[in-house]
């Protein structure tokens, strides 16, 4: 009814408190700034409108999480943690040698505004958030061959692909009348370069490796 009185009262949620109510006709607010007042209604429909604000007392922490660990690290550029709800917060990705970026995941809330860029912005919820960025392994080949030819020996260990620092155990194998020399090429990745038994720890690239062999002279065979 026009002229009657109504008691009204806003009631923010955690991180925010409240601002001032406002009104469609522009009047009948006891007063605007207080959560709790009254309004008198005019000769017509009215709308009103609690408006709130983040609180600036009510602050949250962020946790920035790498997955795996390994892959890279995860960033808070703006670092003023802790943040108010509402706060634009710059972060990075980067990933480490071997792996490449796939993506941002909030934890608690929150908005990320481009979770497939590796540099892009969060929107802190009125709570405490975490962002994990995801980093995947690259895949990676081994190539191994026999020198001089395949009819001085063999190589094997070179199955499927692999990634960055795994590791990997090759062999040599010289046919009769040969012995293994040294293995060559990116030979600085294995743990014993004169071994044809030696253990492959995968450097962020792909790896080409070739096994020496030569004529045992120790050998003789009967005519």
């Amino acid at each position: 009814n026009m002229d009657a009185v109504v008691n009204i009262q806003a009631h923010p949620y955690t991180g925010y408190r409240f601002k001032e109510w406002t009104s469609n006709t522009g009047a009948g607010l006891a007063n605007p700034e207080q959560s709790a007042t009254t309004f008198t209604m005019p000769a017509s429909n009215a709308t009103l409108t609690g408006n709130f604000e983040p609180d600036p007392g009510q602050r949250f922490p962020l946790s920035m999480l790498a997955n795996p660990p390994q892959g890279g690290t995860a960033n808070d550029l703006s670092a003023a943690a802790p943040y108010m709800a509402e706060d634009q917060i710059s972060i990075q990705a980067v990933p480490n040698p071997g792996y490449t970026f796939s993506g941002w995941t909030p934890q608690g809330g929150g908005t990320i505004a481009s979770a497939g860029s590796p540099s892009t912005t969060f929107t802190m919820p009125a709570a405490e958030a975490s962002l994990t960025a995801a980093f995947t392994p690259i895949n990676y080949t081994i190539s191994l061959s026999a020198l001089p030819a395949t009819t001085y020996g063999s190589v094997s260990g070179a199955t499927g692909t692999i990634h960055v620092n795994q590791q990997r155990q090759l062999s040599a194998t010289p046919l009769p009348g040969h012995r293994f020399v040294q293995w060559q090429g990116d030979a600085q990745y294995l743990d014993n370069p004169l071994s044809p038994q030696a253990i492959l720890t995968m450097p962020p690239a792909n790896v080409s490796l070739q096994a020496l062999f030569e004529v045992d002279p120790n050998q003789s065979f009967p005519l």
